[in-house]
This record gives structure tokens, C-alpha cells and sequence, in this order.
């Protein structure tokens, strides 16, 4: 284990720096993984805190082609069904597009 003046060095480094995780690795002579789990605490260079989101933004022909890919919205009738949320969530990015 790293002491934590040592640890807090690395977390400098990751902050304050433009240094990549790789070049703080090398740096400090420990592996990346290693910086990971020292910065660990789940936020980013910025000190947000990391979600589990990702967003997409689509075009219209995208929307269209994902949406013909899943198929018939009466295929499912459970309101609860996951893929009943996404055809409700890409009709709203449709209808949106079209505007």
C-alpha cells in the first residue's frame, strides 16, 4: 500500500495536470491500474462525480432505422417492458426531429 503523501501526489498529478493516467503511472513507476484505484473516489479530472448515463444524439434516419429494428410497438403491451420505454423514448426524439 502507498502512503498517502505519496497517494496524494498522484491525485495532484491527476487533477492539476494535463498528464495522461499512463504518464502519472510512469511518473510514480506503479501501474495504471494502480492510479485508478488510488483516485477511486468515482469523479472525473473536473471533481464531477461520474455518471452512469450516456446520451446519444441521433439524426432522423437513425431514429427511424432503430425503431424499425426493434419493430411493431403492439408487440408489446406490458407498459413496464423496457423496449416499450425506448420506442416512447425515440417516437419523442422522432416527433422532436421532425419539428
Amino acid at each position: 500500500m502507498r502512503s498517502k503523501p505519496y497517494s496524494q501526489s498522484i491525485i495532484d498529478d491527476y487533477h492539476g495536470t494535463s498528464l495522461s493516467v499512463k504518464q502519472i503511472a510512469r511518473k510514480h513507476h506503479v501501474c495504471v491500474r494502480t492510479v485508478y484505484n488510488i483516485i477511486g473516489n468515482g469523479t472525473d479530472r473536473k471533481g464531477w462525480k461520474r455518471q452512469n448515463k450516456r446520451y446519444l444524439s441521433l439524426t432522423r434516419p437513425e431514429v427511424e432505422t432503430l425503431l424499425n429494428a426493434i419493430g411493431p410497438e403492439t408487440e408489446y403491451s406490458d407498459p413496464s417492458d423496457l423496449i416499450h420505454g425506448i420506442i416512447e423514448r425515440l417516437s419523442t426524439i422522432r416527433e422532436d426531429l421532425s419539428v
